[in-house]
């Protein structure tokens, strides 16, 4: 008589939604009115302790700024637009008010190694997996301006992540990105080395994706690099100043010329709606349906190729 085989227990219920309004913080610009000032703004996914009003990440949130003003290593988030009360990592690891002026003026990064690098670098899975570019293949110009080839080839390892078929989704909508933190060691003893881990952007609530990978180290990167991960960065927090570029108010910017040069020039609000309101190459935005398709199709034809 054959033996009837024992039933799995059911998939556990989807974790619960959010409340419809969270919160975030806002990072203000110290020079312009306060109804035009708002560069960008972050959702609070850090806790601060337990029960406690999240926060967000202080260097995380610093490195964002830097980037959006063009000027990494320079710059520190105020209380104040006069830049009079300035508020320091050691002070505040976690950022907990409302706003946030940014005002202008190494630790060695490790990540966990594995010796298997065909799995999911978020979940550890080893199915559906895609290879993800960690700097978008459409952004190859760019690449080569900047002299990226330097640390990897866009289209090899250093450039190159797996991710199961919805993170990469996830990945490619910016609602997360890789960055390196040093947090708490849950084994107590203080802090933990610096790793690699993912940070939650999306702008929209997300109670699975937040509760499930925040502030989770990611796996087997060691083949990518750090210029790569902070270039990707980058890419995804320059989207969300678009509605401060392109609110119709004039607006003093930084624009790299053809020529290779930096200029700063001051530009109307319509030529600014004419320049970078729509997608496309002015503008970093999410992938377009079908560009995504697109990509998707390169991205297995690559991936059958290299088997």
């Amino acid at each position: 008589m054959a033996t009837i085989p024992v039933a799995r227990p059911a998939a556990p219920a989807p974790l619960p939604n959010p409340p419809s309004t969270q919160k975030t913080i806002q990072f203000l610009h110290p020079g312009y009115q306060a109804r035009w000032n708002r560069l960008f703004f972050l959702p609070r996914v850090d806790p601060t302790g337990p029960g406690a009003l999240k926060g967000v990440h202080h260097e995380t949130a610093l490195t964002a700024c830097q980037i959006v003003a063009g000027s990494i290593g320079n710059g520190q988030l105020c209380i104040d637009k006069r830049g009079e009360r300035p508020v320091t990592v050691a002070q505040e690891p976690i950022l907990t008010l409302d706003e946030y002026y940014f005002v202008l003026n190494d630790d060695v990064i490790q990540s966990p190694v594995s010796p298997d690098g065909d799995r999911c670098a978020v979940t550890n899975h080893n199915y559906a997996l895609k290879k993800a570019h960690i700097v978008p293949k459409e952004e190859h110009e760019w690449y080569q301006k900047m002299g990226m080839q330097l640390y990897s080839f866009l289209n090899l390892e250093g450039n190159r992540i797996h991710l199961r078929a919805d993170i990469h989704r996830c990945y490619d909508d910016r609602d997360f990105v890789i960055v390196p933190k040093r947090l708490r060691n849950p084994q107590g003893g203080g802090l933990a080395r610096r790793t690699f881990v993912v940070h939650y952007l999306g702008q929209h609530p997300n109670a699975e994706l937040e509760t499930l990978y925040h502030n989770l180290p990611v796996q087997h990167i060691c083949a990518t690099t750090r210029e790569t991960h902070f270039a990707r960065f980058a890419w995804a927090i320059l989207q969300f100043v678009k509605d401060f570029i392109t609110v119709g108010q004039r607006r003093v910017v930084r624009r790299l010329g053809s020529d290779g040069v930096v200029r700063v020039e001051e530009v109307s609000g319509l030529e600014l709606q004419r320049r970078y309101g729509g997608g496309g190459e002015h503008i970093a935005s999410p992938l377009h349906p079908r560009k995504r398709a697109k990509a998707e199709m390169e991205e297995e034809e690559e991936e059958e190729d290299e088997e």
